[in-house]
């Protein structure tokens, strides 16, 4: 993967934040809800699947077969096995993954409350559902797709501050949260998925939160020029 733009406020720089945030989308939406035939024909679109090609990604491979082995109700009853009857294992929850050998594996547990306080700091409203807890993967995945969106709003009106600000609270989304469960979680569920969509799905979120990490998490110079 190779997206991100260099130079302050750049275009380079917009564009990177602008896809990253698309991805996030994306991403958020494959881990909320079970797809249904509306989301699979936007995954058909000819422009998403430029965005998966611009990032190495061969999603048509996965689509070949949408109407065939890869249905509705396919997905909906490997998204329900992964994901809500597989218990702690698939919980798709910070808390319960991050928990230790010698710890319950519970819901609202320490990292729950910190992804809460990073939220309300960044002004990030919840949506009320009781199935979205503030650590939920497809939570952390909207924050970040927000703030990037943010970002982008914020270099395009030349608001160097504003953009940083958001920059910095993606940095520590990432390297207090996302980097320390998402990728083992994504690959290990990967294993026990029945569908190449959601097989896939895990995978590229684990190696996208790892890029990102990576990217995102390197000190750059607007860094020091910022008071």
């Amino acid at each position: 993967m190779s997206i991100v733009g260099s130079g302050t406020n750049s275009e380079g720089e917009i564009a990177s934040a602008l896809l990253r945030s698309r991805v996030y989308g994306f991403l958020r939406r494959v881990f909320t809800n079970e797809v249904d035939e509306a989301f699979l024909s936007w995954c058909r679109d000819q422009d998403q699947l430029g965005l998966w090609s611009e990032l190495e990604f061969d999603f048509q491979k996965i689509l070949e077969n949408a109407d065939s082995e890869v249905v509705v109700d396919t997905l909906a009853v490997d998204f329900c096995r992964l994901f809500i009857t597989s218990g702690a294992a698939g919980s798709p929850h910070e808390s319960v993954q991050r928990a230790s050998p010698d710890e319950l594996r519970l819901l609202w547990g320490d990292p729950t409350s910190a992804a809460k306080c990073l939220y309300r700091e960044a002004g990030f409203e919840l949506e009320e559902r009781a199935d979205l807890l503030p650590d939920s993967l497809g939570v952390e995945f909207e924050f970040m797709e927000r703030l990037s969106q943010e970002e982008a709003t914020a270099r395009k009106k030349g608001r160097s501050a504003a953009a940083q600000r958001c920059r910095k609270l993606q940095r520590r989304m990432l390297k207090e949260h996302l980097s320390r469960w998402v990728p083992d979680y994504g690959r290990k569920l990967s294993g026990a998925a029945d569908t190449a969509f959601y097989r896939e799905m895990l995978r590229l979120a684990a190696d996208f939160v790892e890029w990102d990490t990576r990217e995102q998490c390197q000190p750059d110079e607007s860094d020091s020029r910022e008071p």
